[in-house]
């Protein structure tokens, strides 16, 4: 890393020492704005190498942003690659046409022959006692770690550009001939902050793997009535199966756990909040869920509409262990709640009383619907296998169909025999 502010300017001492102490002893190379003049002595032939312009590189566009792991502890300084571009003018001894091509000549064979700068060809450069002296504090610079070299090369100007450069920059010095040279790459490290240096590497895993995620296209039923005895559901699809398959319900981590627990327990917990399947229920475009005992189920256990995705966990790191893979869409799905009593109760008939299962939460939205009449909502104090309530005073007398809706989920009528042709279970009479 740089501890100042030289990175410039070591480019342009390479320049300088490259043309002044390794090149022909009889030319003389300035570092100035061109004016023509050499401080009055033109006795013999001189180069000038001038900085006009400094650009960005366009193949480190990205690389500028600084990089911070998962604690905001900084790893990566910002880094500005930087290509620089000089004008290199020669003069002839006593203002002579031809020594001034004599003088670009030799300029352009040391330039061409010293493309390329490496690491330990700057560390030599900056340490030498003429450019020490000509350039006071830069031993004191610190060459960045870059991975790429500084190279010069010849930097084509046409006749516009060079135009443009005499005509804007050195208005007051006739034209003197000129060639463009570009330094390029040119590494200016950040040095905001603290950089912590990460722990080396000890293993590396390359994993190949086919990209299949699975899709649900339905579940069969859509809506499945709660049953005590037992359950079936089939998931229809594509690309279910795998070596791991789980199903995500979306129980998610609760923001206690979030603020107390360290992002590797939050990923097991959520592993252990899926359900993982037995492969043999798994075919590549069915999965049959059988729930012999609902009542111990953590989602068949609660009437309500459901969300489900197919998960497949990949077994990376070491020691392996699952983390989330491929996954389906969301697919949706309801368990209705089986009414198993609905009567009037007394005094005069005018409260209703149903009982159901499974049992609902508390927390749960609990409606009565009674006929085509407006829904009845009942707040819950406990879990309850049945709710009361009052009729409407002005409610007509006949017969009605009683339905039950727990967070949206409503209980499916029956059918009256001998057809089956319409709905007629449970009912109650009012009478």
């Amino acid at each position: 890393m740089s501890v100042n502010q030289y990175e410039i300017v070591a480019v342009t001492a390479a320049f300088w020492y490259i043309l002044e102490l390794d090149g022909d002893p009889k030319l003389k190379v300035t570092l100035k704005s061109p004016d023509g003049k050499e401080d009055g002595n033109t006795s013999r032939n001189w180069v000038n190498v001038f900085l006009y312009r400094v650009s960005e590189n366009p193949g480190y566009y990205g690389s500028d942003l600084p990089t911070r792991n998962d604690r905001r502890e900084l790893v990566h300084r910002p880094e500005l690659w930087l290509d620089l571009h000089y004008l290199v003018t020669a003069y002839g001894e006593k203002d002579d046409d031809m020594q001034a091509q004599i003088a670009m000549a030799i300029a352009a064979r040391k330039l061409h022959e010293r493309q390329l700068l490496l690491r330990q060809d700057l560390e030599t450069i900056l340490t030498t006692s003429e450019v020490k002296a000509k350039f006071p504090g830069i031993d004191q610079f610190v060459l960045p770690d870059q991975v790429r070299h500084t190279t010069i090369t010849r930097e084509n100007l046409s006749l516009e550009d060079l135009t443009k450069l005499w005509s804007s920059f050195f208005k007051t010095s006739p034209y003197h001939l000129s060639a463009g040279y570009k330094a390029t790459t040119v590494l200016l490290q950040g040095r905001t902050g603290e950089q912590r240096t990460p722990s080396p590497v000890r293993d590396r895993n390359v994993y190949v793997i086919a990209a299949r995620s699975p899709e649900i296209a339905y579940i069969q039923p859509q809506i499945v009535e709660y049953a005590a005895n037992g359950m079936e559901v089939d998931i229809i699809g594509q690309n279910l199966r795998a070596d791991d398959v789980r199903l995500d319900y979306g129980r998610g981590v609760t923001k206690q756990e979030e603020e107390t627990l360290n992002r590797e327990k939050l990923e097991d917990l959520r592993f252990d909040r899926m359900e993982k399947l037995d492969l043999d229920l798994v075919r590549g475009e069915r999965i049959t869920l059988q729930i012999p005992n609902p009542s111990q189920s953590p989602i068949f256990s609660t009437a309500g509409v459901k969300k489900l995705k197919v998960v497949h966990p990949l077994n990376l790191g070491t020691p392996r262990k699952p983390h989330r893979g491929p996954e389906s869409n969301t697919a949706v799905f309801a368990v209705a709640p089986k009414i198993t009593v609905a009567k009037l109760d007394a005094p005069n008939n005018q409260r209703l009383v149903v009982e159901f299962e499974p049992p609902a939460k508390k927390e749960q939205k609990v409606t009565v619907i009674l006929g085509s009449l407006a829904p009845i909502e009942v707040k819950l104090n406990n879990d309850a296998s049945k709710v009361e309530v009052d009729l409407p005073p002005a409610i007509k007398k006949g017969t009605y169909p009683v339905r039950l809706q727990i967070d949206r989920a409503e209980s499916q009528p029956g059918t009256d025999p001998p057809n089956n042709s319409e709905y007629g279970r449970p009912t109650v009479d009012i009478t």
